[in-house]
C-alpha cells in the first residue's frame, strides 16, 4: 500500500480480493491481480457514495479504510504510519472494528 498523498492511494500485490461491496470492482480487482503483481490506484471521491472509502489524517498520520457493503456490518481500519523516507517499508499496527 502506498499513499501518494491526501487523494491518492495504492494497493499493490499479488492475487488480491478486495471485498468493497462493489461486485464489479471487487471481481476487476481479482482479475488484474491474479497470478501476477500489480498495483491499483484509488482516489477518494467523496460524492460517489460507495461502499469503500478513506481518509487521511496528515495532523496525526493515520489513515482510515472503512467498507461499508449493504448487507454487512460496516468495517473499518485505522493505522498510524509514521513519517519515513519514500520508497521505505514502514511497519504499523493496524487496529480493526466492526461498526454497528
Amino acid at each position: 500500500m502506498e499513499l501518494e498523498d491526501a487523494t491518492s492511494l495504492y494497493f499493490c500485490g499479488e492475487d488480491l480480493t478486495l471485498r468493497s461491496g462493489i461486485d464489479l470492482y471487487d471481481n476487476l480487482v481479482n482479475f488484474i491481480t491474479k497470478g501476477t503483481y500489480d498495483c491499483l490506484h484509488l482516489t477518494e471521491d467523496k460524492n460517489a457514495g460507495n461502499a469503500f472509502d478513506w481518509t487521511w489524517d496528515s495532523n496525526n498520520n493515520i489513515l482510515q479504510i472503512i467498507w461499508r457493503p449493504d448487507n454487512d456490518p460496516h468495517k473499518m481500519l485505522t493505522l498510524t504510519i509514521e513519517d519515513e523516507e519514500y520508497n521505505q517499508v514502514v511497519r504499523s499496527t493496524v487496529y480493526y472494528r466492526v461498526l454497528n
